[in-house]
């Protein structure tokens, strides 16, 4: 029995298996820049919906243009289903601090400070894109809690906070003082965030109203493309044809059209770079072979890229179909499995659809990112159903509303 499962089973906790889920997914958007995420060890505990996760995790972080370092952590997990916490992300401030301050701006993440508590603004660097919430939630006894206890990390996402000491993987009393402080400031920050609840405040509107408030390179990217799950629901029920509305169609159909339109201009100067080289080509009377030979390689490129536009304009014209006058018909989530693949930082899962079209059961594995995985998660450990629309021409293509999510699980 390992340091960690002895230690967890003094406390109640049990070893982590298959049956608790999947820990990679429930951690995943709770490490920044965690590349080829893995777990060595975890215990588990669980009253009701409530999940408590100690584990010990492996991650690569990229620590040069071309070079990462491994970086082996514990970390205490913390899944409260029906509590959303306000996005809230604790640091402790180093001398490199000034650092992550500049990428939190560019982020659209706001830098607050506390009055009357300069100790703990000294020690610990608050960022969050819900200023106003955060303000209310930091209550005096949650700062205070933190001040006593520096050097910890906590990041929330949802449902789930998580609470560690940056980059280190620790073993006897240093995990045991982990799990207590861990404990303490989990049972603070749920009750704060329930009393915040009870006085008004909405997790809906919050996200309603980050288009407006988030600043920074983030914001002007999220501007009009924020799509909350009641929102990808509430367009995919709706009777087809349907109207695709702005937010989807930049979030979901943004990429392929910039995609389909960068290949044009690629293909035009192409064409251009290649009637360019035919003419310098004869100009400069090369032998006939060498001519032939120039125009056929650029011809080949040219080809090519007039290929992989044809390709983009079709996949392009597939999804504005489906979202369009697919079909509406329940699926169920059958499994999600990692990858080693990483987009902008976040990776990539798939997760296996089941559901019935055309008189038959199809099985589809679609990619998800972030709040699609978190999404994929839970409609999986509780058995719901979930919804996909299905291509009108061809019942193996669908689009799963996980797709279109990309704020709050």
């Amino acid at each position: 029995m390992s340091d960690l499962q002895e230690i967890g089973a003094s406390l109640g906790f049990e070893p982590w298996s298959e049956t608790h889920g999947n820990l990679v997914v429930r951690l995943d958007g709770l490490i920044s820049g965690a590349n080829s995420l893995s777990f060595e060890d975890a215990v588990v505990r669980q009253n009701d919906d409530v999940v408590f996760v100690i584990a010990h995790v492996t991650y690569r972080r990229q620590a040069g243009e071309n070079s990462y370092v491994t970086v082996r952590e514990s970390v205490v997990l913390l899944e409260m289903p029906g509590i959303t916490f306000p996005q809230l992300g604790i640091q402790p401030r180093t001398f490199g601090s000034w650092l992550l301050e500049k990428a939190a701006g560019m982020a659209g993440l706001e830098e607050l400070d506390f009055a009357g508590h300069a100790e703990y603004d000294k020690i610990y660097s608050t960022f969050t894109y819900m200023p106003d919430a955060v303000r209310k939630l930091m209550d005096d006894e949650l700062l205070a809690y933190l001040t006593e206890r520096p050097g910890l990390k906590i990041q929330t996402a949802d449902d789930r906070v998580l609470v560690c000491r940056p980059g280190k993987l620790l073993t006897g009393d240093e995990l045991t003082a982990l799990i207590d402080d861990a404990q303490g400031l989990l049972s603070r920050l749920a009750e704060s965030t329930r009393r915040i609840l009870d006085e008004g405040w909405s997790p809906t509107e919050a996200v309603a109203g980050l288009q407006q408030n988030i600043g920074g390179m983030l914001g002007r990217m999220l501007k009009g493309r924020i799509v909350t799950r009641e929102q990808a629901q509430e367009f995919i029920a709706a009777p087809a044809p349907r109207e695709v509305p702005g937010n989807i169609n930049k979030s979901f159909l943004g990429f392929s059209r910039g995609f389909k339109i960068a290949l044009s201009i690629i293909a035009a100067t192409a064409g251009l770079i290649t009637g360019v080289i035919v003419f310098m080509a004869v100009a400069a009377n090369l032998p006939p072979w060498q001519t032939s030979v120039i125009i056929a390689i650029q011809l080949v490129i040219f080809i090519g890229i007039c290929i992989g536009r044809h390709y983009a304009n079709r996949y392009h014209r597939t999804r504005q179909r489906i979202l369009t006058n697919g079909e509406q018909m329940p699926a169920i989530i059958v499994a999600i499995t990692g990858s080693n693949v990483t987009i902008n930082n976040q990776q990539r899962f798939n997760v296996e659809l089941e559901y019935r079209a055309a008189g038959e059961t199809h099985r589809k594995s679609i990619a998800a990112y972030g709040q699609g995985v978190q999404l994929a998660q839970s409609l999986l450990q509780s058995g719901t159903e979930t919804e996909v629309l299905v291509d009108p021409k061809d019942s193996q293509s669908v689009i799963w509303v996980g797709q279109l999510v990309n704020w709050g699980s």
